[in-house]
Parts: C-alpha cells; structure tokens; sequence
C-alpha cells in the first residue's frame, strides 16, 4: 500500500460507543506485525524472514516451477518484551509481534494521524532498521486508561470489484482462440510483450491471487501504459497514430487509451510522487485502474482481429539497445565492490552452492544459483 493511495479507514466499535469518548483522552493502538518470526516464535514449518544467529539447521524450499524459495529452520529468536519512549510523547511497547503505540489526543481530528503513523510511518522505519518488510496485519484501536471508553478495529473499505462470470461451454472457444492468436504473436514481439504486460496488469488487480488488488492500482496503470507503449511507441501522437489505423474511434482513444498514458506519466505510478489524493480521489484511481486493465485486453483483441495494413508497424524487429548493455556491464562492475554498509558489515550473509540443474560444470553462473544461510562468528 502506498502513501499515495490511503485506504478508506473504517473504526468497527467493538466495546463501547462514541459518545462515551472525553477529549482529551489517552488513545492506544495495537498492530500485530509481519513478518512473525522476527519478533516471537513460530511453527517449524512456518516461512522465516530471518535466522538466529547460533541458529542450525535451516533449510530453503525450491518450488522450481513458480520460482519461490522458503526459508524453513528449528530454532526460533525469543519472542520480544520491550518499551521505548519517543520524543516524550509516545510509549511504544513491543510484546511479540503486538506493537502497542500510545499517545494523548487532543481532540477526534488527530485519531487519522496517529492511524496513519501506526500503519504506514513506524513500519516502513522499522523495515529500515530491521531490514525486512515490516507490515501490520491487523490494528486495534482502544480510548481512555485502559481503554475503557471505547474499543475498536481498524477495517478498510472497499467497493466490490469485478468478478467475471464464466459460461461453462465458453471456455474451450476461449482456450481455442489464445492458442490460435499465438500466430500473431510469433509474428509481433509488440504483440507478445504487450500481452505480458497486460497479464501483470491483470495479476496487479487480480484477488483470485491472494493480495488485495486495491492496494496495486497505480502499478496496474503503469503496466497497461506499458502495454500500448510497446505496441505503439511512447510518444502520444505516435499512439494516436496507430489507432487510427486500427481504426479506433477518436473519442475512445482520447478518453480510454491515451488517458491512460497520461494517468501514468502524472499521478507518479513510474515516479516518485508526493501526490496525496483525498479518498474520493483514490476511489476514482481505483476504478480507472480496473478500466484501464479491460481497455488494454479489449485493445488487443481488436489488434488480433484486424488486418496486416491496419496492424502495420507491429512487426517491426526491435533495435538492439546501445546504451542498455553498457549499463549492465556497470551494474556487473559494481557487483564486484563490497556492500557500503554504514556498521561495517554485511547485511546478508550467504554460501554459494552450485545448482547444476540451472548452467552446466564451467559455466559463469554456475556457482551463483542456491544459497544457503552462511552462520556469522
């Protein structure tokens, strides 16, 4: 989720109600951090972020077919009890993996900012210090000494997102007509690409996937502007150009194809942007994106069944990159120079074990394939 998409918070009271609520009053939050076993124990077989370091026997789980590796071990860091004092102000108590932040709120307007602290600032600090990707998984919020004035849950609304619906005979004239367009595709490596970009996009607002696809809204519309990039160039007049020989309508290209490039040059999906939309806003981000994503689709069956004149410029061979290659023999140069790290040492620690599964015996990435956890004196 990022900052420059907000969620619509909802406060679920579960003890109390809001009228209870004398301000100034003590408010206290709880958020159950990820990932787990960096802050208390878990199950053997759970997935580790993290090892201890007399730590043994820990091994990692190669699916060779979605490219995934789990790390799996024994031995487990002691769960945490703490409490920290920041600027006077805020008492930050860790219990577990429950962080517990309090602070005194002068009145209702201040509840968002302390949310906001809670569930965006102090885990991306703390995925800064601890060098994992520090998320809540759930937030309570409690009002009052010993929040006895009200209880609530933090919850995140979102409106109901497209679900297709599927005719069961359909499926093999579906299935029938993605393999016969793979004659386009080995013809156009736009074609081709830009259907790689169109499936990331789908995957970015996809919840079949096990991910909420509001918070992947702005990478969806830079995936679906890549996508009419590829198959037409970056220049907007380049764009309309080719729709036109598509013989798309204008008004259809102007307000549901080339916007889309302009929604992703502008709200900062490529960029670093300090954008903050309201929540209205963020609802309409939300919605072109899943736009965008069928806009994109409906693009390239159009292109499947148009003909080689209105496709012309798709079956162009791309030029090879001058400028890329030389960029990668720096990367590599820069590979070799040891990790600056401001404490003197490396972060990661790791024992190169060859795979010969991946390169064969002699090949220069032979030896750079599977790691396992290297144990720090």
């Amino acid at each position: 989720m990022s900052f420059n998409l907000p969620a619509n918070r909802i406060l679920k009271v579960t003890y109390g109600d809001w009228a209870s609520v004398r301000y100034p009053t003590l408010m206290t939050v709880e958020a159950f951090l990820t990932p787990r076993d960096y802050f208390e124990p878990v199950a053997p077989n759970d997935a580790r972020s993290c090892v201890p370091k007399e730590g043994s026997g820990f091994t990692f789980i190669f699916d060779s077919n979605s490219g995934k590796v789990t790390l799996r071990g024994p031995h487990m860091l002691q769960s945490l009890d703490v409490a920290y004092r920041v600027e006077e102000k805020w008492d930050v108590v860790f219990t577990g993996r429950c962080m517990q932040v309090s602070q005194v709120i002068d009145d209702e307007k201040s509840i968002d900012a302390v949310l906001t602290h809670v569930e965006f600032t102090l885990p991306s600090l703390l995925s800064i210090a601890t060098g994992l990707a520090v998320f809540p998984e759930t937030i309570e919020v409690g009002f009052g000494e010993e929040c006895q004035q009200l209880q609530a849950r933090l919850e995140t609304s979102f409106p109901p997102f497209d679900v297709r619906i599927v005719k069961p005979d359909a499926r093999l004239s579906e299935l029938q007509k993605g393999i016969e367009v793979f004659g386009l595709a080995r013809r156009s490596s736009r074609f081709t690409l830009a259907a790689s970009y169109l499936r990331e996009a789908m995957f970015c607002v996809a919840s079949y996937h096990v991910h909420n696809p509001y918070t992947q809204s702005l990478i969806a519309i830079l995936k679906c502007s890549q996508a009419i990039e590829i198959l037409f160039g970056s220049e907007r007049d380049t764009i309309r150009e080719g729709c036109c020989r598509l013989k798309i309508e204008k008004d259809i290209i102007e307000s549901q194809i080339v916007s889309i490039v302009v929604a992703r040059s502008t709200l900062g999906a490529a960029h670093a942007s300090s954008f903050m939309p309201s929540c209205d806003e963020v609802e309409v981000i939300r919605r072109f994106a899943l736009r965008s994503v069928h806009t994109v689709r409906e693009l390239l069956l159009h292109i499947d069944n148009a003909n080689d004149e209105e496709r012309s410029g798709m079956f162009d061979n791309f030029q090879p990159s001058k400028h890329k290659p030389e960029l990668i023999e720096r990367l590599k140069d820069s590979l070799a120079v040891k990790p600056w790290t401001i404490n003197g040492q490396t972060l990661r620690q790791v024992d190169i074990v060859n795979d010969p599964r991946m390169f064969p015996e002699g090949h220069e990435l032979s030896s750079k394939i599977l790691y396992k956890i290297r144990r720090s004196d």
